[in-house]
């Protein structure tokens, strides 16, 4: 019988429109290539992620400035949308060039779940314990 594959390990591509889209990114702007690699590493199956700023220029190794404009390159070439959620944002990446989930696209469902990155240097110090007791919760450094 044969293995049973998750498709959770998995993003997958569009050809030729979102591998195109990636060759131009790449080319084009390599920081917010990168940006857009880190967001698509850590999308759901919705194709949805809620990180702070500071967390994806601490991912990128570049300042808040850096990351900011290359959010605001992938948002105008229309590589993803972004939803304010306070003070943080939360990112969908365009389901016509990338997806994780194992029906195809959920255009739909990306506006009403996504996962939510966490880094323990921007909470409160009680923070912390709640992560150590909670191990289905994942800590991203």
């Amino acid at each position: 019988m044969g293995k049973k594959y998750s498709h959770k390990r998995f993003v997958q591509i569009t050809d030729p429109d979102g591998v195109n889209a990636l060759q131009v990114l790449t080319e084009k702007n390599p920081k917010a290539a990168c940006l857009f690699c880190i967001l698509m590493k850590h999308m759901d199956a919705t194709n949805c992620v809620m990180v702070s700023m500071s967390l994806l220029a601490k991912k990128m190794g570049t300042s808040r400035q850096t990351t900011s404009k290359s959010v605001q390159y992938l948002k105008a070439h229309r590589y993803i949308m972004v939803y304010k959620v306070g003070t943080t944002n939360a990112y969908s990446l365009n389901a016509d060039l990338v997806w994780k989930s194992a029906s195809g696209n959920n255009r739909m469902e990306a506006m009403l779940t996504g996962k939510i990155l966490l880094s323990l240097d921007e909470q409160d110090p009680e923070i912390y314990e709640r992560f150590a007791t909670k191990p289905n919760l994942k800590v991203v450094n």
